[in-house]
């Protein structure tokens, strides 16, 4: 009887002969760039291992990988187009003459994977619900690249509905309670997310956290719960009539009593850790930013259902340790070298330090955060873009406090702003409108300006809003 032989190259999976050396490119630069920079933290190994596990035997995520790449190579150019809503004229003012094409190239190529993903989902060519639900996370991430918040947080609650919490697999389950805080923010009211406390009740974290990553993961679905809440307060409720605002003091009571059960949680597991022999670098950076976020929404949760910007200033403590913290992280990543990568699928430092820039009414701290924000935010953190968010806010403490803030002055030391009296009720803003319309403009060097409207609404007497008020904003590219 004959002996067969297999040889080496039988056994062995054969490279795809239709993958192109744009493609092959896109996907090394996933692995090598996109998958470390998208990690939480060193135990996330959802970007680095659970999704190319999935990419490898569904060509869905696949392509959805490469428009990951493809968006994420050519991010800041992009974000450019986005931030400035003018894409033509750009190369007078930027010296990039080829910027276009590039944008345009790159845009083009992540378009057509996009849409070829989009179309296996649609076609029901997916092996399993795990898979689909990673594709729904990588069709998110797409859109937030895309700077789509609303196209985002509609792949996010697709994907949500496919399994309950605490039925989603243990690789999933912590990018999906992570995103669902700006799902609950930017997503409609309505009668499939009841806030009803008897029918939904709050999840606090049940004996203690062992690790930073069940400290994380306990404190993002609070989070998620008082974003929420921060919807239910006055003038957020979007027309619709079937909550009270008795309902709504309701669910801050839970929300407000979840917090206080984390942080007693917290403070324990913080002080074993420094009980040992050393703590990590990335341990502390993370104990540091869930303690940030942790006070920022402790502050919300108390303050959105008051109807009162004067309330906010009993949190003075609460802003001052957030810009502690971050001062911290600062001098951290200054020490070490790193710098932050320019997308995050991450809430970092950005939008709590845009909360202290626009709800902190003392100045010196404010300025502070200001700078704070400039320094340690990624371009984009979900929907939060940092360009947006620091030339809003630092409109808003000119506005409020009435000056005009100098960014060489505010970063020095030898020369501070003086701290002046907090501003009075009829000065605070308490909401504001940026319009769509943008014009392109250069400084005294060259430097591309961007110039946009913006719509101020005061607090008039009773707290009534009163507005609008029209002025500009200046964005530096």
């Amino acid at each position: 009887m004959a002996v067969s032989t297999i040889s080496w190259q039988q056994l062995l999976r054969r490279p795809c002969l239709f993958v192109d050396e744009s493609e092959v490119r896109c996907l090394s630069y996933y692995h090598r760039v996109v998958a470390p920079s998208l990690a939480r933290s060193p135990d996330d190994t959802f970007w680095a291992v659970h999704v190319p596990q999935v990419l490898d035997r569904e060509p869905a995520a696949r392509h959805a990988v490469l428009a990951i790449g493809a968006l994420h190579e050519g991010f800041d150019a992009t974000l450019l187009k986005r931030a400035s809503g003018v894409l033509d004229g750009l190369t007078g003012l930027t010296g990039r003459s080829d910027m276009s094409a590039d944008v345009s190239a790159a845009c083009a190529f992540a378009l057509q994977h996009y849409n070829s993903a989009i179309r296996i989902v649609l076609e029901d060519r997916i092996s399993s619900e795990e898979a689909l639900l990673t594709v729904s996370l990588l069709f998110t991430c797409i859109e937030l690249l895309q700077g789509s918040t609303d196209a985002a947080a509609t792949h996010c609650q697709h994907g949500l509905g496919l399994y309950a919490n605490d039925q989603l697999p243990a690789q999933l389950s912590a990018v999906f309670g992570h995103i669902s805080i700006f799902r609950r923010l930017f997503n409609p009211l309505n009668l499939t997310d009841s806030v009803s406390p008897q029918a939904d009740p709050c999840p606090t974290p049940v004996g203690e956290m062992c690790t930073v990553a069940e400290a994380r993961q306990a404190l993002d679905a609070v989070m998620a719960r008082g974003a929420r809440l921060v919807r239910l307060a006055p003038g957020n409720w979007d027309g619709d009539d079937s909550y009270s605002i008795q309902d709504a003091r309701t669910e801050q009571f839970h929300v407000c009593r979840a917090l206080s059960l984390w942080w007693q949680g917290f403070v324990a597991l913080r002080r074993r850790l420094s009980s040992t022999s050393s703590v990590l670098e990335s341990d502390a950076a993370e104990l540091r930013l869930l303690e940030t976020r942790w006070l920022a929404s402790d502050v919300l949760a108390r303050s959105c259902l008051a109807g009162n910007e004067a309330l906010l200033d009993e949190y003075l403590d609460h802003f001052r340790r957030i810009v502690e913290l971050a001062e911290q992280e600062r001098a951290a990543r200054s020490a070490s070298g790193m710098r932050p990568p320019s997308f995050s699928f991450d809430m970092g430092y950005l939008p709590f330090l845009y909360i202290v820039s626009l709800r902190c009414r003392q100045l010196r701290l404010r300025i502070r955060a200001l700078v704070l924000l400039k320094a340690l935010s990624c371009s984009r953190e979900t929907i939060w873009d940092a360009c947006i968010a620091y030339a809003t806010a630092k409109r808003v403490v000119e506005f409020e406090h009435g000056l005009s803030l100098d960014e060489e002055r505010m970063r020095s030391a030898s020369n501070p702003y003086p701290d002046k009296h907090l501003p009075y009720d009829a000065q605070r803003i308490v909401r504001f409108d940026l319009a769509d319309e943008a014009s392109l403009e250069a400084d005294s060097e060259g430097r591309a300006l961007v110039r946009r409207r913006i719509c101020f609404h005061s607090s008039g007497p009773d707290g009534v809003v009163v507005g609008p008020s029209w002025e500009y904003t200046t964005m530096r590219l």
